[in-house]
């Protein structure tokens, strides 16, 4: 790794100064390693190689400006940090915002004043209807016991329900 870092901090050099030829040995030489970094950095996900080629791409962008006093490779890793650093805040941001779409989606789905109202409507008239009902139909209804006594129970006391209702809300 040692003679890498070199090996990149003189092809950098020499791209600093202009010599375009030297294009080939930065790639060569930090590639590898700025992929190696931004894949362990943002887990081998698919972030980690778009990540590690707008690294190489701002470096490039950048070779003009690369100080010849200094490593190169900590150069090169320090742009991809940046870069991994960007990825990572894309992920939350969009983490954020799938969360707030799931926010917008429930209190879409609440319900609205009208059917607020509309449902306590319903429920004051059923709570009418089974007022009507005797006591043990009422049971059967909601107590939700089971045997063949509660069973015909319950039936006779829906069939009834179902008239009463019919009669007072159609």
């Amino acid at each position: 790794m040692e003679r890498s870092g070199n090996a990149l901090s003189l092809a950098l050099a020499r791209l600093a100064r202009g010599d375009r030829s030297a294009q080939r040995a930065v790639f060569d030489e930090a590639w590898p390693l700025v992929r190696g970094f931004c894949r362990r950095m943002l887990q081998a996900s698919a972030d980690g190689e778009d990540a590690a080629q707008r690294a190489l791409i701002r470096l490039f962008e950048q070779a003009s400006h690369y100080d010849v006093e200094r490593d190169g490779l900590a150069w090169a890793l320090e742009i991809a940090l940046w870069e991994c650093r960007t990825a990572l805040r894309s992920r939350s941001r969009s983490k954020t915002e799938e969360l707030s779409r799931a926010a917008y989606d429930v209190a879409d789905a609440a319900p609205t004043a009208e059917a607020v109202v509309e449902r306590r409507d319903v429920e004051s008239a059923l709570a009418e209807v089974l007022g009507a009902l005797s006591a043990v139909e009422r049971q059967a209804l909601l107590d939700g016991l089971t045997g063949v006594t509660w069973r015909k129970r319950r039936q006779r006391a829906l069939i009834r329900l179902k008239l009463l209702w019919s009669a007072q809300h159609e």
